[in-house]
């Protein structure tokens, strides 16, 4: 795991692209939905509980898309996320217009990539079984999305819904982004601070 990575990452299991409107729709995380996860806390089985992303909706335009984590490979940002619906976190993502955009809808519309999180619990968000093979996130910090080849939630049923066309409001403000040092230093306390709460072994 390279240095800017946060704490771990999941990918969507449910998609859409549609291509002429650069934007990407998807079932980002299920909740309430085991899975059997290998991160830097090591092999265990993971749930994500309705409500661990409340309040996300105040900043959603403000959560960036990446291809592959990579903090340098900025593609676009979201338009909308709900931490809401029954069926788990939904997001859209708009895509921007520069040769690496194009790329990632071609791919996601064919479906060679998914829509992948990268979340950090919060204090007090991570609930572990007295043999710490099982936990249940309840508050958790998401960081960004990216567009990536595979992940563990595409095993049970998230991923991309559709990939549309943006209205001009969506558009206003979009460009090819460059991350700035402040969002740089960011990154790097979050992840001093994801390293300090990994669980006991």
């Amino acid at each position: 795991m390279t240095d800017h990575l946060p704490t771990f990452t999941r990918a969507a299991v449910e998609h859409e692209v549609r291509f002429a409107e650069r934007i990407i729709d998807a079932l980002a995380v299920p909740y309430d939905v085991e899975v059997d996860v290998d991160d830097v806390y090591g092999t265990y089985g993971e749930t994500i509980a309705r409500g661990a992303f409340e309040g996300i909706e105040k900043r959603q335009r403000r959560v960036k898309v990446l291809r592959d984590h990579e903090l340098t490979r900025a593609i676009g940002r979201c338009t909308t996320i709900d931490s809401t619906h029954e069926r788990g976190l939904l997001a859209s993502c708009l895509i921007t217009r520069t040769p690496l955009g194009d790329e990632t809808l071609a791919l996601a519309q064919d479906g060679v990539l998914d829509l992948s999180i990268a979340a950090y619990p919060l204090p007090g968000g991570d609930e572990w079984s007295a043999d710490r093979r099982q936990v249940r996130r309840t508050r958790l910090f998401l960081q960004e999305l990216s567009l990536v080849p595979f992940g563990v939630y595409g095993e049970v049923g998230a991923g991309v819904l559709a990939v549309r066309r943006p209205s001009p409001d969506q558009l206003q403000g979009v460009g090819p982004a460059t991350p700035r040092l402040d969002q740089v230093r960011a990154w790097r306390a979050e992840r001093r601070y994801s390293a300090a709460s990994r669980p006991p072994a």
